[in-house]
Parts: C-alpha cells; structure tokens; sequence
C-alpha cells in the first residue's frame, strides 16, 4: 500500500505482475502475521508489516536505509530458510555484482523458476 501511493512504481509493478516477476499477496494474512510480530521482542523496527509481508510471500531480499529494518530482515529469528538478504545501495563495481548476484539467486526470489 505504502508503494502504490508512487506512480512510478505503480506502473513498473503492473508490468512486474503480468511478467510473473511480482506477486500480490492477500492483506489480510500479511496482517494478521504483522499484529502477531508486534509484541515480539526480536523486532528492533517499527515496520512489522514489512517482515510479515516477507514471512508470509517469501520474498528475502531488502531494499532498505532503515537500520532497525535491515537489523530485523537478517535477523534469523525473523526471517530463516533462507535468511534475508540486503540489497548493495551503493554505485561502486562490488556494489553492482553483489546485485546482480542477489537477482540472480533463485532460492532468494521465490517467483522465479
């Protein structure tokens, strides 16, 4: 919901779905699991939605400057079997590989094949 409010994003995210990249999951599992997260003491951010959304669709790679959200995605307690893992943010040449190495990983994107 937080994404769809960018019109650059809604239109990449309609192109991502149709090509299968992306998948919608229902709300409201994601917050029955995030309501569930809010009193866990594991949990250093403010954004249990977001590890609810990733226990619940799979998805284990972040794209994220929060550091209590990056703390919490790699955090095994949270996120396991596999861990998350963070997106480089960075423009330097092992920035770019360690990207395209994280898209390359099938057990990371579990949309892919």
């Amino acid at each position: 919901d937080e994404l769809a409010s960018h019109s650059e994003f809604r239109k990449w995210a309609v192109t991502a779905v149709a090509d299968g990249r992306v998948r919608r999951e229902a709300p409201s599992g994601i917050e029955r699991r995030a309501k569930a997260l809010a009193g866990n003491p594991s949990l250093r951010s403010n954004d249990p939605h977001v590890i609810a959304l990733a226990q619940v669709g799979g998805a284990r790679i972040l794209y994220s400057h929060d550091t209590n959200l990056r703390h919490d995605f790699q955090n095994p307690a949270l996120i396991s079997r596999p861990r998350g893992k963070l997106y480089p943010t960075g423009e330097s040449p092992n920035d770019q590989r360690r990207r395209r190495k994280l898209l390359d990983a099938t057990d990371l994107c579990p949309n892919r094949g």
